[in-house]
């Protein structure tokens, strides 16, 4: 393996009612697709994982901030995710931050948080545990208005990839969050539930949920990510993202995951999956980097 220092690209929707679906009945075309990243994932060989990540109003309630680089972070453990701690190279994680403030770009320092199925979920379905690997989780607020805007997310992810290529790492920078989905935890109304409350799904919840699926706008979004239409995807709004459901805001994060990998060729796949009530996306690359 070439230890020069490689980065390599991996964006993945996360569904948490898919861990409620133990049979692997359901998403079946997304689960496949999971599989042949997970195998990308493991040719590649990643010394490093660089977690542009979100989260469902649990962290980011009082205090808000558009960026934040953890130092150290733990599981949240919801949706049977795990709630164990998290492999953070603190030093990277501190020079990660001073090398965003180098570039302008202003990004919070977490310590001690808990990180839930934004996280956790994608973690556990790639690695088996949270510590699986050394991790520098960075959290986008999607879920809070203001958020940050497309071409901000972009720079965040540019100027973490210009710090990532001088670590001479094998580095594999992942994305998790969207596609389309408008779950209810996510209004503004709903912000300060309790657990029990954002857990519980009404049988009706479900059904009207996955109606909200918007493959079109999913579809767009990937192919203009996949053929590098950076102007199409900085120009999305807020209101223009919403089309496609509350959740969908979580597409930052890939935005600025594939601006800091800057791969060369992409793959991608799709299913909506309405009993996950998530149009559910994946995408990797470069295909010669394992």
């Amino acid at each position: 393996m070439d230890d020069s220092g490689r980065i390599a690209l991996l964006c993945t929707s996360h569904g948490p009612l898919m861990l409620r679906d133990p049979e692997h009945v359901q998403g079946r075309e997304f689960r496949a697709a999971f599989a042949r990243a997970q195998a990308f994932v493991k040719r590649f060989d990643p010394e490093l994982l660089v977690f542009f990540g979100t989260e469902h109003r649990r962290t980011l309630q009082d205090i808000v901030a558009p960026f934040t680089v953890f130092c150290t972070a733990r599981g949240y453990g919801d949706f049977e995710t795990s709630d164990g701690p998290y492999d953070i190279p603190t030093e990277l994680s501190v020079a990660l931050l001073d090398a965003l403030a180098a570039a302008d770009i202003d990004a919070a320092h977490g310590e001690d948080a808990k990180l839930d199925h934004g996280f956790g979920l994608t973690m556990g379905e790639l690695f088996g545990a949270n510590d699986a690997l050394p991790v520098i989780p960075i959290l986008i607020n999607c879920v809070n208005p203001p958020m940050p805007s497309m071409k901000r997310s972009r720079a965040l992810g540019t100027a973490a990839g210009r710090y990532l290529r001088t670590l001479k790492k094998r580095v594999l920078v992942l994305a998790s969050g969207g596609l389309s989905h408008s779950p209810v935890t996510l209004t503004r109304a709903n912000q300060k539930l309790t657990e029990a409350e954002r857990v519980y799904r009404p049988p009706d919840y479900i059904e009207s949920a996955g109606r909200m699926i918007n493959p079109d706008w999913d579809r767009a979004f990937l192919s203009a990510l996949r053929s590098e239409d950076w102007a199409t995807l900085e120009r999305l709004s807020t209101d223009e993202i919403e089309a496609a459901g509350v959740g969908a805001n979580e597409v930052r994060t890939w935005l600025a995951a594939t601006a800091a990998a800057q791969p060369a060729s992409m793959h991608t796949d799709y299913e909506p999956v309405p009993a996950w009530i998530t149009g559910m996306g994946i995408a990797y690359g470069p295909l010669e980097a394992a």
